[in-house]
């Protein structure tokens, strides 16, 4: 990259590399593509160098109130009942990344970001899982309701109107046919709470 490289075309430039080889696998490409996993570590420097120095920059700060949704480590009623609370902070990560996509994270942004992989993180910790599960672990094995969520927060990030219409009409249509009531009810909560996180997140780094 040029001395006139940017921080935004170092992001850019991380995330099309990030499309093709996921972070869990560019450690096994280094063989196979040294200046493609030398490229991604430089991207990743530049941007480590610039958060720190934003961090720096800004500090102190006055910051909004924190993102978490209450009740995330509440005790289960049983081991089968659905901890939205830690659902909904999943979507607002996922949610703050595909926001800040193509655009470097503000140190609110950043902030938010940390807190939130915290809690994630605590809330998956379990006799079989003493020391939690990576939050992006968590968010690449998504079951059926976040991964219902996760589509449709894609769908709701999508910069093209038209066809953001049609993935929210699939959604749509996916919860009408779904032949359970049960299911379908927890789809559409799934799919309110992903659009209420969406609106919230364009909300709070606007003016950030």
């Amino acid at each position: 990259m040029s001395t006139e490289t940017t921080i935004l075309d170092y992001y850019r430039r991380r995330n099309e590399i990030r499309e093709s080889f996921p972070d869990d696998l560019l450690e096994f490409l280094q063989e196979e593509e040294p200046a493609l996993c030398a490229e991604a570590e430089d991207c990743d420097n530049h941007i480590a160098e610039h958060k720190r120095l934003l961090k720096l920059s800004v500090a102190p700060v006055a910051l909004l109130p924190s993102i978490v949704t209450p009740g995330w480590n509440a005790p289960r009623r049983n081991k089968f009942s659905k901890n939205w609370p830690d659902m909904e902070n999943l979507l607002k990560l996922y949610a703050l990344g595909l926001y800040f996509k193509e655009k470097p994270m503000s140190y609110q942004a950043n902030h938010d970001q940390e807190e939130l992989i915290s809690v994630i993180e605590t809330a998956s910790i379990s006799p079989k899982h003493k020391n939690g599960i990576p939050a992006q672990k968590r968010l690449e094995n998504a079951k059926t309701y976040l991964r219902f969520g996760l589509r449709t927060l894609d769908a709701f990030f999508t910069p093209d109107y038209t066809k953001r219409q049609y993935e929210m009409h699939d959604l749509d249509c996916e919860i009408y046919d779904t032949s359970n009531e049960y299911n379908a009810d927890k789809l559409r909560r799934s799919k309110d709470m992903a659009l209420r996180v969406g609106r919230m997140i364009c909300e709070r780094y606007n003016s950030k």
